[in-house]
């Protein structure tokens, strides 16, 4: 059973199709309550009740409000009412695992350590933004000073990873590598991505707007 918020709130202007509009967070919630969250609803007596997970619209959390971005072929007239249904990604009923013996159910939490001091972390990129490495006085190792780079596979440590869904370990050659806001969400999503299928991959789209990824 999913929990949701639910943001009433009137369209000051027109949104057409493919337009953005934000609403406020609800009293006490901030973008980490509705990480992982795909289930959000858009309802409107002027539209058809739009889904995020088919692809309707999507929900970006920001620092202090939340864009959601109309993707689908609708339009919202000024002064329309929307019911914003959030996902906060929690279940009333604890999950069935595919095996308990080995498996056990963890709760997702950013915890935020700050940026390293650039003058003395080892390896950081002096600028994000430089394109020659000749021009940074220190090398490239992965590291970056506001996000994470994190990579996961089989390609340099065999078949060491564990799918849940076949009980089986991952026998396949190649690797995933995700960039993110944090090294944590990074090493998450890098290696859920290479382990899971198709529907992992539209979570991670719908889930993780900050990040991006590649696979070998």
């Amino acid at each position: 059973m999913t929990t949701h918020d639910i943001i009433k709130h009137t369209l000051g202007s027109a949104v057409s199709a493919g337009g953005t509009f934000t609403v406020a967070y609800p009293a006490g919630r901030t973008a980490d309550d509705y990480l992982g969250g795909v289930d959000h609803m858009l309802i409107s007596t002027s539209c058809q009740t739009l889904f995020a997970a088919a692809g309707d619209f999507t929900v970006t959390p920001g620092a202090s409000n939340i864009s959601i971005t109309l993707v689908a072929g609708v339009a919202l007239a000024l002064g329309a009412v929307v019911n914003v249904h959030l996902d906060r990604a929690e279940r009333a009923n604890a999950a069935t695992l595919a095996n308990p013996d080995r498996m056990s159910e963890l709760t997702v939490a950013r915890i935020s350590l700050g940026q390293p001091a650039a003058a003395s972390a080892n390896a950081i990129v002096l600028s994000q933004a430089a394109t020659v490495l000749a021009s940074l006085a220190t090398g490239i190792n992965g590291a970056l000073a506001t996000g994470g780079v994190a990579t996961s596979g089989t390609a340099a440590r065999g078949a060491h990873l564990y799918d849940p869904r076949t009980g089986q370990w991952v026998g396949r050659a190649g690797s995933t590598t995700v960039v993110g806001p944090t090294l944590v969400e990074a090493d998450i999503w890098a290696t859920a991505l290479f382990v899971g299928d198709a529907d992992t991959a539209r979570r991670f789209a719908q889930a993780a707007a900050s990040c991006s990824a590649f696979s070998l």
